[in-house]
């Protein structure tokens, strides 16, 4: 009883003595007001509140200084993140993954944006940012340091049906099973726009029993698309080398790969066996049917003829003249005689 007691008093004590936390009564609903995180403490107070489900989803925050997570009497781990994080260029140093889970109600809705992250990550599954994307929007931010994991990605170690972009790894990624510089794997309708993997870093994976595939920016892709992305990452793999991707696989859902640049490789795909769109048509020709002639004979000009012959004034008598008299056998005027100088018979 007496544990409850003082884990409760704890937790209440973390709930209200922050200062800038709660900054001006900021209660967290929007941009304008959103909850201040400037010191160590408030990052394990966001921590607590979110665990114990006081922070909802949906919650707003800014990052106002540079912390340094590592001198946490624990890893600062969010286990499962609904808000909106704006780091707004500081910097977060770790020594593991920040966001195990980021699941926004909307996968277009922006989750993390403007953060520089530094340090050293070790985890079995784990991206230098977030270890699992399912849904929402990684945006302009930075990791610097190193990644090691069976699925490491230097962003995210998996993306689902969110979207990365504008970001950028500048460090080493070493994976057992498959690794990418942005993302080990990506699946769904995940995006990867306008990310890179920077001049300097690597891309290494060790084992070869399940996976065995690096790729500049994803390691493993099962659908979803990668644009306009760069890749300056020195490879190495026990099966395969992308400079963009690492493998494709079977998949259902169609895995497009547009506008990228690689420097450390010749080949965008180190290897696939799925439906792969290199570059999708944007206008593509309609199917056509192979039971149709497709050059069929034109169809005749009707005749043209502007002047016709009247046709024939009906016989007043039906008994009579059954069997009309024939055509004269030269009836048309261009042939002589018939109007032999103008002759119109009246003399």
């Amino acid at each position: 009883m007496k544990k409850v007691f003082t884990a409760f008093v704890l937790l209440m004590y973390a709930c209200t003595s922050y200062a800038a936390y709660y900054d001006e009564g900021n209660d967290g609903n929007n941009w304008d007001s959103a909850y201040i995180i400037d010191s160590l403490e408030d990052l394990e107070l966001m921590r607590a509140r979110i665990r114990q489900s006081f922070d909802v989803s949906g919650k707003y925050y800014k990052l106002d200084a540079d912390i340094d997570t590592t001198a946490a009497k624990s890893r600062i781990n969010i286990s499962s993140f609904a808000g909106h994080f704006d780091g707004q260029g500081h910097t977060l140093t770790v020594n593991s993954t920040m966001f195990f889970r980021v699941n926004m109600p909307s996968s277009r809705d922006v989750a993390i944006k403007n953060l520089n992250v530094i340090g050293t990550v070790e985890n079995s599954y784990s991206g230098g940012i977030v270890s699992k994307l399912e849904s929402g929007v990684i945006d302009n931010c930075k990791f610097s340091g190193s990644v090691s994991a069976n699925m490491a990605g230097g962003i995210a170690g998996t993306v689902e049906d969110g979207v990365i972009r504008r970001c950028k790894v500048n460090g080493s990624v070493h994976g057992v099973n498959w690794a990418g510089g942005i993302v080990a794997s990506l699946k769904g309708s995940g995006g990867i726009e306008d990310c890179e993997a920077m001049q300097g870093s690597e891309v290494v994976v060790s084992g070869d029993i399940i996976g065995g595939y690096a790729g500049g920016i994803v390691g493993w892709m099962k659908g979803g698309y990668v644009t306009g992305c760069t890749s300056h990452a020195k490879l190495n793999a026990t099966k395969s080398e992308g400079g963009i991707v690492g493998k494709i696989t079977t998949t259902t859902n169609r895995s497009r790969i547009t506008g990228n640049y690689y420097t450390e490789i010749d080949r965008e795909v180190g290897s696939g066996t799925g439906i792969f769109d290199p570059d999708p048509d944007p206008d593509p020709e309609p199917e056509l049917d192979p039971d149709l002639d497709q050059n069929p004979e034109p169809e005749p000009e009707p005749d043209l003829d502007q002047n016709p012959e009247p046709e024939p004034e009906p016989d007043p008598d039906p008994d009579q003249n059954l069997d009309p008299e024939p055509e004269p056998e030269n009836p048309t005027p261009s042939q002589g005689a018939y109007y032999d100088e103008g002759n119109n018979g009246n003399s």
